[in-house]
């Protein structure tokens, strides 16, 4: 076998080496270091010879990690604008900056990636954070074995960072009837009503117009987010996020409220008012920053004395709340806009427990 030693390499000094005829006669040498051990460039040797001999061996690419991920991004026209600005920046941020970017693509293995993390894993960054840095190079590194630019995706073999489980925050029954009551007067208490009693996400709110609403059937369509630059976008985070929400008639009466505030503040703005539709805008039709909300959410909070939670936490409070009267988890996945009903049994499994002792007592009232 051509394995070699290194013999001036202190880490990872073995490689393989050996020649092999093209398809255009030609021969030339594959080539690859960086082996730990004679066993690891054996058993990689071998990979690639049967590959060569199947007719399924990609030539390693020239081109550097880097390089490769500023391309894929640039291809990558399918993107929410929001998505892509993410990615641009954990690429140029955080990995460009590394000494992996400039590994050529071909020489990219399980072991670079996971030395890579580990790196990030010593960091202060979140959970959630580190993830999504792991998301970028899977994605952009299963796009290239596509591509047939790579034999495999080594980021497949790398075992996914963990995000820990952040104990949840949300209001009580109380709580929530509390807030809403001394927010009775505010010209947009529509906004903490439906993320109350609907679970809707603050992009979706943001993004909410009157004519996803039919006050007859009683129904709001979920079918755009608005990001933080007030771009309306086709579609939610995801595809069970374009929903249908059914409202009771307390929800029904607030947003008439709301629609007659709408009215009166045209008339007020006069030729100044932009039309939009949106039915959370400011007095003069324009929708709100993301920042706006956050704003509005915090001074209210201070302002009523209640619990401090995140706006977000809203989404949790209706929950909670639906899964403590007993409503099934596949009807608040649905409400919620959750890809499958798994995500909302992992999300509230700390309700699992008295929905537990609920059902042992209806069947214990049931048999007795």
């Amino acid at each position: 076998m051509p394995v070699y030693k290194d013999e001036k390499v202190q880490t990872n000094p073995w490689y393989y080496s050996f020649e092999v005829k093209g398809a255009d006669g030609k021969r030339r040498t594959e080539k690859k270091r960086g082996f730990r051990t004679k066993k690891e460039a054996e058993k990689a040797e071998i990979s690639v010879k049967d590959a060569i001999n199947k007719g399924s061996y990609v030539q390693p690419s020239k081109i550097s990690l880097g390089q490769y991920l500023v391309s894929w991004l640039e291809s990558r026209v399918d993107l929410r604008k929001s998505t892509r600005v993410g990615y641009e920046m954990i690429i140029r941020r955080h990995i460009m900056p590394d000494n992996i970017s400039r590994i050529p693509l071909s020489d990219i293995n399980a072991m670079t990636i996971e030395g890579y993390m580990a790196k990030l894993h010593a960091t202060e960054y979140s959970d959630s954070f580190k993830r999504n840095i792991y998301k970028v190079i899977h994605k952009a590194l299963k796009d290239a074995e596509r591509k047939q630019l790579i034999l495999r995706n080594p980021a497949s073999l790398v075992t996914k960072p963990k995000v820990a489980k952040k104990e949840m925050n949300y209001w009580t029954d109380e709580e929530a009837k509390t807030f809403l009551k001394a927010i009775h007067d505010h010209r947009l208490r529509i906004i903490f009503v439906l993320a109350i009693h609907c679970g809707a996400r603050m992009g979706e709110l943001r993004a909410l117009r009157t004519s996803d609403i039919d006050l007859k059937r009683g129904i709001i369509s979920v079918r755009h987010i608005m990001d933080s630059e007030r771009n309306l976008q086709i579609g939610t985070k995801t595809n069970a996020g374009n929903r249908s929400i059914s409202l009771s008639p307390f929800v029904i009466k607030e947003i008439e409220h709301r629609i007659k505030g709408i009215s009166a503040e045209k008339e007020a703005a006069g030729d100044d008012y932009e039309d939009l539709g949106y039915l959370i805008c400011t007095k003069k039709g324009r929708p709100y920053l993301k920042k706006n909300f956050r704003d509005i959410w915090i001074r209210l909070v201070n302002k009523t004395g209640i619990r401090q939670i995140r706006f977000h936490d809203l989404r949790h409070t209706c929950a909670s709340l639906l899964l403590g009267l007993g409503v099934h988890p596949k009807v608040v996945q649905e409400r919620l806009g959750h890809s499958s009903v798994q995500v909302t049994l992992d999300t509230y499994s700390h309700l699992a427990p008295n929905m537990q002792q609920d059902a042992a007592n209806a069947l214990q009232d049931l048999l007795e």
